[in-house]
């Protein structure tokens, strides 16, 4: 999630606004403590995050090199594949000595960014055809020489739906694209919403869909729960994104 820091970042990513359009905005997210607001902005002046302007108007802000860079970063996610399941499974199978457990627990926590899920000690599983990626891993680690990659045909272990919801925790990526999708299907419900903030709404709810999708492992539908609302989900973020492309 975004922290009223990032989102007055993102908020003043475009335009200067003035400190009155920016606290109108906000409390439309529901940031309603004006004090808050106001020392969040002048801490990230204080930064160098932001300039601050006094105009006619009153005081206006203006994001800096400096802040742009310090932007959250869009969520990295999976690519969905172009052709159908072929049933194979790449498996990572690793044995990293106790001496180089940092290495261990490093090369551990960026399979879990690839999507792959724990099988048990030291060994992880995919239904993506990713052997590059964990080679190219493994070397920029270092530890190349502790990591065997199969490409298995079958994996006998139960019930597969039942394994993936275990292993990925399905339900809960299930319930948070359902709740994406509640809150955007009808689009923005407030009729007097200025450029401004309709073009915030889009970028917050860009962020939120990639976060998501940040946490899916983009699985084949043979392994998928019942409704998945991931396919909802992103056909209401590809209209909203054919808007935000429009601004």
């Amino acid at each position: 999630m975004l922290s009223l820091t990032d989102e007055l970042l993102l908020l003043l990513s475009d335009e200067p606004l003035h400190f009155t359009k920016i606290r109108g905005i906000m409390e439309k997210f529901g940031y309603k403590n004006k004090k808050v607001i106001w020392s969040t902005l002048e801490r990230l002046v204080k930064r160098g995050d932001l300039r601050k302007i006094r105009v006619k108007e009153g005081t206006q802000f203006s994001i800096t090199g400096k802040g742009k860079n310090n932007i959250s970063k869009d969520p990295t996610h999976l690519d969905r594949p172009d052709k159908a399941w072929d049933s194979k499974w790449v498996v990572i199978i690793f044995d990293i000595p106790e001496k180089s457990r940092k290495l261990r627990n490093e090369f551990s926590s960026q399979l879990k960014n690839l999507g792959l899920a724990h099988i048990q000690n030291s060994v992880y599983g995919s239904t993506h055809n990713i052997s590059e990626k964990v080679k190219n891993l493994a070397k920029s680690i270092g530890v190349s020489e502790y990591i065997k990659i199969l490409v298995v045909e079958t994996m006998e272990i139960g019930n597969m739906k039942q394994f993936a919801e275990k292993a990925w925790n399905l339900s809960l990526i299930n319930e948070k694209y359902r709740q994406f999708i509640q809150k955007n299907k009808n689009g923005y419900k407030e009729s007097n919403i200025n450029p401004e903030a309709l073009r915030y709404w889009l970028k917050r709810a860009r962020f939120e869909y990639l976060s998501i999708l940040h946490q899916d492992p983009i699985l084949p539908k043979e392994l998928l729960p019942f409704r998945w609302m991931g396919y909802e989900a992103e056909k209401i973020w590809n209209q909203l994104e054919k808007i935000l492309e429009t601004y």
